[in-house]
This record gives structure tokens, C-alpha cells and sequence, in this order.
């Protein structure tokens, strides 16, 4: 695997790459940038053409000669072929992220990160229910209290939801849940929203 100087971040690249040479920091402008991504596609697609030229017939091969020079015909011919690859990877991309957010999610900073009481600028605490986490631990509920036998709980489900859930005496399961979200961020945004207005 190949990580970069601690001279370029993915952050920083996006402003410029950084070269360091006899003990000075070079930056590349925005328009350096451009040209440097031009010319790294295009040749790129010049090595597509050269990669043909070894199955064409004469003709091809003659007109590979003219234009495996001209940098913005390689360009676009590098341009064409990763339209044509990406078409439809909006499936794979999003397969690629669950693969890689799930290997990360049981390590043990995630865990720690997770278990660690949340607290707001406006004091608000939430208390992870250890007995509902996984076995590696990951928590799974959090719970806040609004006061004797009341609690507010953010529950990650089976369906891979969070929900906003109150303690409810009458009902079957003792829980009423409230809302669900998609995302955790959400869920404890409505549910903080709640408490401010409760409190």
C-alpha cells in the first residue's frame, strides 16, 4: 500500500501538490494542477493507442502514428474509455463503502470512539447500553434520562436504522419508538431536540 508525504494530505491536494527540493516547499498553482491531470490522462490514452497498435492493420496503425502524439485527442480518447468503465459503477462504488466502513467499524478506536459518554455544549449525556452491544462490543443503544423510569434511547436495529425511542409503561415492549433515521448524526440531533424541549 502507498501513502503519501506528510507534505500532501488528500486536504492539501485539493489547493495544490507540494514538491520539496534543496530545502524548498513548491506548491503547484490550480493551473499547474489542470495541466498536470491533462497530461497524466492523456497519457494514458496514449498507451491505450499504443496497446491497439499492436493488434491494427496497416491502416490503423497509419493513423495511430498521427495522433497517438496529439495530446488532446489522447485526452479524450482517455476520457471515453473511463466514461465507458464507470458507466455503471454506482452499485460497486456503494458495495466498495459498506465493505470498508464494516472492516473499520469493529476496530478498536471505532469502539472506543462509540462507547465513550456523548456529551453536547449543552451538557446533554448519553450512556451506552452495554447489554444490547455486539459481542465485539460495537454498541448498539444509547439512553438518556428524562427522569425516574423515563429514558430517551437511540437504538441501532436490524435494519440499519437508528431509532429514536421513549420508555412507554403501557405498551407491550415497555419502548414507543418515535422517529428513525438513516443516520446516527440525525437520530441524535432529534432526539437532543426533544430533550432541550422536555427539559
Amino acid at each position: 500500500m502507498m501513502k503519501c508525504s506528510r507534505l500532501n494530505t488528500m486536504e492539501t491536494f485539493k489547493n495544490g501538490f507540494s514538491i520539496e527540493r534543496d530545502g524548498k516547499v513548491y506548491t503547484l498553482t490550480e493551473e499547474e494542477m489542470s495541466d498536470f491531470r491533462f497530461l497524466d490522462n492523456a497519457v494514458d490514452g496514449q498507451s491505450y493507442l499504443d496497446v491497439y497498435h499492436n493488434h491494427a492493420d496497416e491502416d490503423e496503425a497509419d493513423v495511430i502514428d498521427l495522433i497517438r502524439n496529439d495530446e488532446e485527442i489522447c485526452y479524450n480518447l482517455s476520457q471515453s474509455v473511463l466514461d465507458a468503465v464507470t458507466a455503471d459503477t454506482g452499485s460497486i462504488e456503494y458495495e466498495m463503502c459498506q465493505k470498508y466502513i464494516k472492516a473499520n467499524r469493529n476496530k478498536d478506536w471505532y469502539i472506543s470512539k462509540l462507547k465513550v459518554v456523548w456529551k453536547m455544549e449543552n451538557e446533554i449525556k448519553w450512556e451506552v447500553v452495554e447489554e444490547l452491544s455486539d459481542e465485539d462490543g460495537t454498541p448498539n443503544c444509547w439512553a438518556h434520562k428524562l427522569g425516574p423510569a423515563d429514558y430517551l434511547y437511540i437504538t441501532h436495529n436490524y435494519k440499519n436504522t437508528f431509532d429514536v425511542e421513549r420508555s412507554a409503561p403501557s405498551s407491550d415492549s415497555g419502548i414507543a419508538t418515535i422517529k428513525s433515521f438513516k443516520r446516527f448524526n440525525k437520530a441524535k440531533r432529534f432526539a437532543e431536540d426533544l430533550i432541550n424541549n422536555y427539559e
